[in-house]
């Protein structure tokens, strides 16, 4: 719900829904959770903070250098993602887009401009695939991790289920952009389509030699815990 957003929350509203979260996480799991992605990816000011004081230890909210225009909401925020840096970085404690000393450690999700994420591979494959090429240039050289975002009700097909489009902005072309245009993209190459798709990707970097890991693993092996 809009109203949830963690870029509307106090820090004392996050605390809460972190808290609440981890407790529940961890129950099902029976392990430590420690890592943190933001719905939407939308942050702000008191979002490093809240992590450090619940417990949390990585973030994976930021996504550098990726520019969504009208195309996610809390699309002003996230213009910080433009300046953020591009290798996993210990964040400020007040702007977890920025390097600092006593925030938490930020893996940030693969972009150059475009994200590279499961909404981006379904509805602009070929985007993906030059996206794809791009970062593992990128990674060759300087050793940059690719983070993938994709959520498993995309390899669901719900195409043919009833959508109803709520109205976020009174602003025409938000509206058309935010709501309307995402609600369809969203709903391309579901299910089965979105799994060959995604086995692409994995087969892709498998042949180039990638490691496949979590959050926790990479940060331990690279010393960040």
């Amino acid at each position: 719900k809009p109203g949830d957003a963690f870029d509307s929350l106090s820090f004392e509203d996050q605390v809460e829904h972190l808290r609440r979260s981890k407790r529940i996480l961890e129950d099902i799991s029976d392990q430590q959770v420690i890592s943190f992605r933001s719905p939407a990816l939308r942050t702000n000011e008191y979002t490093a903070k809240a992590l450090v004081e619940t417990g949390y230890k990585i973030d994976s909210s930021v996504a550098s250098q990726r520019f969504d225009m009208f195309f996610s909401a809390g699309v002003k925020k996230k213009l910080r993602w433009l300046a953020a840096p591009r290798l996993p970085y210990r964040s400020s404690i007040d702007d977890i887009t920025k390097k600092g000393t006593n925030g938490i450690i930020e893996i940030p999700l693969s972009a150059i401009v475009f994200p590279y994420l499961g909404t981006t591979m379904r509805a602009f494959p070929r985007l993906s695939t030059v996206s794809r090429s791009l970062l593992a240039l990128e990674g060759s050289v300087n050793g940059k991790p690719i983070v993938f975002d994709i959520h498993p009700n995309e390899l669901i097909d719900e195409s043919d289920e009833k959508r109803e489009i709520s109205r976020r902005s009174d602003n025409l072309i938000k509206y058309i952009v935010q709501d309307w245009l995402r609600a369809h993209l969203k709903t391309k190459n579901l299910g089965s389509k979105a799994l060959e798709l995604y086995e692409k990707q994995i087969l892709y970097f498998k042949e180039k030699g990638y490691r496949f890991t979590t959050l926790r693993e990479y940060a331990s092996l690279k010393g960040l815990l």
